[in-house]
């Protein structure tokens, strides 16, 4: 028998969500124009090129972090992507830049990658996109000097993009943000005279606090320049895996402090939950994620709802299962994206909590308590009649159970 309970006492969501989708679909455009875009949850993945394959299959068990395609995974609500783009510079003089994970090559360019996002946000104006940019070393060839540099700079001021990227500051709204793709690469080019985007600097892969307090984002004048928090502790081998949990953790907790809109500070976070256990491999980025994505969806059942949690990075996005691994990467999702329901148009944020006497818990896939209670899932559907003993269609999730007195959330695993 397996039991989890989820109380949240003064966390009741208002009652008009129930009438609200929380779907995938252009859940940005449901925001208001107002909040400040550190202040969101937002789902996004960590190398995604990855999801278009790789120029030799043979690396398909060893560098894929994403099941689905980049597109199928802004269909499914991701809306921060980590790219990787390496130099290449073929025997015919062609020049151009190509996504890698390490030294792997994928079947995607960058050029084609942005111009991918560029479409969506396009295409839908309510929508944005961030681009966690860094240079992928690993295989790219000796001798090319500053062909990155270029390259990047190139790409990045090409007439196909004008006016699509935005400058970053630290106090960009949600309004700024429509339509438009906000670029942060980790790493400089041609002492980023051209800089689009932003510039992060003191980037870590520290599991220490201290250490991801320190990290930068840049732009042009130092009135746009921010602090940011960035959690990208990724060897989980042995008993490195609870470090990784603790940081998660604490980053989620330290994010939502300082990035509250009562905080007053224009803070960014950044949070992955990517890493590998085992070894550097896929079934070692799965076990991972079957123990990050769980730790940040016990978060999100237990925070209050709007908390802020920044950019959270994760891998297999857009599924629940992943080969033979429970990852419950689109359950996380949809998590995220729900935890922004308080700053939608139309949102009244919290209001009465549970009564203290609603004793509400669940038991084999069932939601059990001692009244009435509704079972509905992040859409605002509900899921069956309401009872005492309500059985939840796929035993696992994160739902919404809703009595007379009030609203909480309850995870199943």
């Amino acid at each position: 028998m397996r039991k989890f309970t989820f109380k949240m006492a003064a966390m009741a969501l208002c009652a008009s969500m129930w009438s609200m989708q929380a779907g995938a679909e252009n859940w940005i455009t449901k925001l208001k124009d107002d909040v400040f875009v550190n202040q969101l949850s937002i789902p996004g993945t960590h190398d995604s090129g990855t999801g278009e394959g790789f120029m030799s299959s043979f690396f398909d068990g060893f560098a894929r972090t994403q099941d689905l395609s980049m597109q199928e995974q802004w269909d499914s609500g991701i809306r921060a992507f980590d790219l990787r783009p390496t130099a290449v510079q073929t025997v015919s003089g062609e020049r151009y830049l190509k996504i890698y994970h390490g030294i792997v090559e994928t079947k995607i360019r960058f050029d084609e990658a942005l111009r991918l996002l560029c479409k969506q946000v396009t295409d839908n104006p309510g929508e944005f996109a961030i681009v966690i940019m860094r240079h992928e070393t690993d295989g790219e060839k000796s001798g090319l000097g500053t062909l990155w540099e270029e390259l990047v700079d190139s790409c990045l001021n090409a007439e196909e993009f004008s006016g699509k990227f935005i400058a970053f500051r630290n106090s960009l709204k949600v309004s700024d943000m429509r339509g438009k793709v906000l670029v942060l690469s980790r790493d400089s080019y041609l002492n980023n005279k051209r800089l689009v985007g932003g510039y992060i600097t003191n980037w870590t892969h520290s599991g220490d606090i201290a250490d991801q307090k320190k990290g930068v984002i840049n732009s042009k004048g130092i009135i746009k320049t921010s602090p940011l928090y960035v959690q990208d502790f990724y060897d989980c081998t042995g008993d490195r895996l609870a470090t990784k949990l603790t940081a998660m953790k604490n980053m989620f907790e330290e994010a939502g402090k300082a990035l509250s809109y009562t905080s007053g500070k224009k803070i960014w976070a950044i949070n992955h939950a990517s890493g590998y256990t085992k070894s550097a491999s896929v079934s070692g980025n799965r076990d991972n994620a079957v123990n990050t994505h769980r730790v940040a969806l016990d978060f999100l059942s237990t925070c209050e709802p709007g908390t802020p949690t920044g950019i959270v990075m994760m891998d297999f996005a857009g599924v629940d299962k992943s080969g033979n691994y429970d990852v419950q990467s689109l359950t996380l999702t949809n998590a995220l994206i729900a935890n922004n329901k308080p700053y939608e148009n139309g949102a009244t944020g919290i209001n009465d909590a549970m009564a203290d006497g609603d004793d509400i818990h669940v038991v084999d896939g069932c939601v059990c308590s001692n009244v009435p209670v509704t079972v509905y899932d992040l859409n605002g559907r509900q899921l069956a009649s309401p009872g005492l003993r309500v059985q939840l269609p796929s035993g696992r999730g994160v739902f919404l159970v809703r009595t007379s007195s009030g609203t909480c959330r309850v995870v199943t695993r």
